[in-house]
């Protein structure tokens, strides 16, 4: 009769008096394996999920191969964080019953928490050749394609999904892939969608946020930020999303306490760690180098491994020992930070300097790296110790000396004799990797440049790749066109080094250029990236660079003003 009445209060959903009935089922000893899963099935459903686990072992102490009680406790374990323990829970579903959708749905799930999104995309490919039609399954293969970064195929995914059920949380992940791809203004629409499913859906105003940002509509980005966390206060992206774009609109105490905020919801969130450790950076405090080690523990940042060598952060000896430097971002990162090789020589280390291979000749100048390899196809020799080059400043602090590269003198000379000498030598890059997160804001169009070029000098181009909408420009102005002999950074420090001046967007070439010690102008966006600080037109990492910024967004007509005015000085002080 108890049996009876907790299957009864199970289907009319009263989960507590089920459970009351199930305890004094299992004192008496008349609880089999149906009943103890039935009683764990109760308690998941009100979160008690580790007393869910135990209900489930229970039910397969009886019958070890219940495919459902093995699948529920997984799902309980993934609940509970248990990731490992709960993909195994699954796969023992699938050597029983290999088509189970549900099994292969949830390790999908699983892996994708553990950062394996190969695997979880076999995972769904697998539910959907059983369930064509199984709308979350098409959503969950879309954000693994998404943390796989192929974006395309993921817009695809979720169009599948929402061809099957309109979904807020479906079209607002959407937003995200369509942002990456900037997509923009279909970010946005995918957002809004979202909110008009549901309009109290704090993911969503975080996505329309973070469109809104992308577009620099920053203020209307704080807004939706501010509708999310009324709604939920404690949504740590919201919180972390807000204090980036305060620090954009330069309001950055009020940036530093939302990142706080998202710290102390979740004293791991590497995201909002390392853009306190940005923040700080930007207004030139020296603790900032200490959190912009969490950069290894973003989502998609797995920390450099090398099995042989310790990580070494600066708080031991290492004379004597063999010390790796390894490129980790750009091009610009490792040529800004290739500097610090003479810092760990002086501590008597030998320097391995593992770089990408555009840059390795060029490296091999660099008098304190007795060795150089490159980051891909080379074999490293034996090392001791290793250190990412973005992490030496936080051991060194900022070191701001240059020269430190030198071009091949012969090359060099060869290009002064091919310039016309009797005029100032300018070189040109006005766009950088498309690939970058800001390029956007950082690239301009050379049209844009235009208004210098009226001027006597010999303009060359440092554009290696010319953005397409930029072809028909360049044909029609009197810039020297990138030489096609040049194959490398070390081809190309020789054509700096036979030029009087350098102006570039923030891109590799302007690392290339200080580093060398020629005079280097940059053109800055309003927002600039934290190494170039916020106000002053000089940066303690070269002498030889002068910043130019801008006062709004997406204007560059200013700075190009202010450029050409003290491109006038420098022609007329060579004339004079």
């Amino acid at each position: 009769m108890l049996q009876l009445l907790a299957l009864l209060h199970t289907q009319q959903g009263r989960s507590e008096d089920a459970l009351t009935a199930y305890d004094i089922l299992a004192a008496e000893g008349e609880i089999g394996a149906d009943l103890h899963q039935a009683r764990g099935d109760r308690l998941q459903g009100l979160g008690r999920f580790e007393a869910a686990v135990e209900a489930y072992d229970a039910a397969l102490a009886r019958e070890p191969a219940r495919v459902e009680a093995l699948n529920n406790r997984a799902a309980a374990l993934e609940a509970t964080g248990q990731l490992d323990a709960a993909l195994q829970g699954f796969d023992a579903v699938l050597s029983i019953r290999p088509d189970h959708t549900q099994a292969l749905y949830n390790r999908g799930g699983v892996l994708t928490a553990l950062g394996r999104s190969t695997e979880a995309l076999e995972s769904y490919d697998r539910v959907l050749v059983l369930q064509p039609d199984f709308a979350p399954a098409h959503n969950n293969r879309a954000l693994a394609l998404a943390a796989l970064g192929r974006f395309e195929e993921a817009v695809v995914g979720y169009d599948a999904a929402l061809s099957l059920a309109d979904d807020a949380s479906t079209s607002s992940n959407r937003s995200a892939a369509l942002r990456a791809l900037r997509r923009l203004d279909e970010a946005l629409d995918s957002a809004r969608h979202a909110l008009a499913l549901r309009p109290d859906f704090p993911d969503a105003l975080n996505a329309e946020g973070l469109a809104l940002a992308a577009m620099n509509r920053f203020e209307a980005a704080l807004a939706s930020y501010d509708r999310a966390l009324v709604l939920k206060p404690d949504h740590r992206d919201a919180l972390n999303n807000a204090g980036v774009t305060l620090a954009a609109l330069r309001r950055f105490d009020e940036a530093g306490v939302r990142h706080e905020a998202a710290l102390a919801l979740d004293p791991s969130f590497a995201e909002a760690e390392y853009n306190l450790g940005l923040l700080g950076l930007r207004l030139g405090d020296p603790a900032g180098w200490a959190r912009h080690e969490a950069r290894w523990r973003r989502a998609g940042q797995p920390g450099p491994t090398y099995p042989d060598a310790q990580l070494w952060l600066g708080a031991d000896d290492i004379a004597g020992s063999t010390l790796l430097l390894h490129a980790e971002q750009g091009l610009g990162d490792t040529i800004q930070f290739a500097r610090y090789a003479s810092h760990v020589r002086a501590r008597g280390a030998k320097v391995v300097l593992q770089v990408q291979p555009a840059l390795e000749r060029l490296v091999r100048g660099l008098d304190e790296a007795d060795v150089v390899v490159a980051a891909v196809g080379e074999p490293l020799p034996p090392v001791d110790r290793h250190i990412p080059l973005m992490s030496l400043p936080l051991v060194f602090g900022v070191e701001g000396g240059a020269p430190y590269l030198q071009a091949d003198p012969a090359a060099a000379a060869l290009w002064r004799e091919r310039l016309l000498a009797d005029r100032l030598r300018v070189g040109l890059a006005w766009a950088g990797n498309p690939a970058h997160g800001n390029d956007a804001n950082r690239s301009i169009a050379l049209s844009v440049l235009a208004p210098l070029l009226a001027r006597a000098a010999t303009f060359v181009s440092l554009q290696r790749d010319v953005p397409p909408t930029d072809v028909p420009t360049l044909a029609e102005t009197g810039i020297r066109p990138f030489p096609a002999s040049i194959s490398d950074f070390a081809d190309t420090a020789a054509l700096i080094d036979a030029l009087d001046l350098v102006i570039t967007v923030d891109t590799s070439v302007a690392h290339l250029a200080a580093a060398l010690g020629r005079p280097t102008w940059v053109l800055l966006p309003r927002f600039p990236d934290w190494r170039w600080g916020e106000a002053s037109d000089e940066t303690p990492w070269y002498p030889t660079m002068r910043l130019f910024r801008q006062s709004d967004f997406g204007q560059w007509g200013d700075v190009v003003e202010v450029l050409g005015a003290a491109l006038d000085l420098v022609i007329a002080s060579r004339a004079a």
